[in-house]
Parts: C-alpha cells; structure tokens; sequence
C-alpha cells in the first residue's frame, strides 16, 4: 500500500495533535497548586477531591445566581461600598486584615467567597425588611404573637407595642421570603454534568 504525500501529512498533523494532547494533558496534571511545607502538590494529587465537591459547586452556584437575580427582580440590591464597610468591620474583628487572611486560609475560603455571604447576608436582611413592609398585622395577631412570646417583652404589652408590631412584621416578612424564594428555587432546573 501506498502512502500518498497527502496522507503523509495528514498523519504527521494527527500524530503532532496527538502528542500536544499528551503534553498538555501530563502538564496540566502536573501544575503545582500548592504547598505544605516544603513539598509542592500537584493538581493530580488533589483532583480527587475538586471532582468530588464539583457537583455541590455547580449547585450552590446556581442557587446563588437564582438568589442574585430574585433580589434584582424585586428590586433589592446592596452597594460594593456597603459590602467592603461590613468586610472591613469583619477583618477588624479577627484582628486586621492580615490575621483574616490567616483565618480564611485555615478554613479554605478566600476574601471574595467572604464579601460574596456578606452581599448575600445584606440582600437576605434587606429582602426580609422588604417583605415585612409590605405587610400590616392586624390587632388580633399582635395580641396573639405577644401572647407567645411574653417572656421578650417583661415591660408588658402596652410599653413594647412598637416593638412587638416591629418583631412580628420581621416574622412575616422572613416567612413571605421563604415562600417566595421556595417558588424561585423551583423555577431553576439545575444540570450537573
């Protein structure tokens, strides 16, 4: 059989295709992601562990992205500015900056999965408030959550009105939240591949 000069080339492109794969797939293996200590790991060695959180990664994703779009569609949002002030007011806590950096290394979070539940914690309250404005209890249900719950106001039912009305409206508002974002979850078709 003969081979002709087409062919020739054909399989010399296959083969160099063949061998570039090989390559990058080895190297890719073999690119350092950290250290302990002195000793370098490489992808090969923790890919076991990134494939195995890979499906509750893409999850969690899309539930904050189903999260992230609820909150536009109702208007809700929190500025960059509000979420840096709450991260700055949560790196002083452990002791500046540095030591946070610290504390996220330790538990395999970074600055920006940090500022990401910070946005999602202020969108939450903010969602919470939302839903408690839009609501009016009547006298009836301000006597019956004070009834159940006496023992938070001991200055009585009179003196703790507004507080009792405030405490209520923000129960309400918290279980129209969760009603409304159980919808939301529903309505998202999440495919893990």
């Amino acid at each position: 059989m003969k081979i002709t000069g087409m062919c020739k080339r054909a399989l010399a492109f296959l083969l160099g295709a063949l061998v570039v794969s090989f390559a990058w797939i080895c190297t890719s293996q073999l690119m350092p992601v950290g250290k302990v200590n002195d000793k370098v790991i490489h992808k090969y060695e923790v890919s076991k562990y990134i494939n195995a959180s890979s499906g509750n990664a893409v999850k969690n994703y899309a539930k904050d992205q189903a999260f992230f779009r609820a909150m536009k569609e109702l208007g809700i949002s929190v500025s960059e500015k509000a979420v840096d002030a709450e991260f700055e007011s949560y790196a002083e806590k452990y002791g500046g900056e540095a030591e946070m950096q610290n504390v996220l290394l330790d538990t395999s979070q970074d600055a920006d999965s940090v500022k990401n539940s910070i946005k999602k914690s202020l969108l939450y309250q903010k969602a919470i408030d939302y839903f408690a404005s839009k609501t009016v209890p009547e006298e009836d249900e301000i006597k019956l959550y004070y009834a159940e719950h006496k023992e938070s106001y001991p200055e009585g039912a009179e003196a703790a009105k507004d507080r009792i009305t405030a405490d209520l409206k923000a129960q309400i508002g918290l279980s129209e939240y969760q009603k409304y974002m159980d919808t939301v979850e529903k309505s998202v078709a999440i495919t893990v591949y």
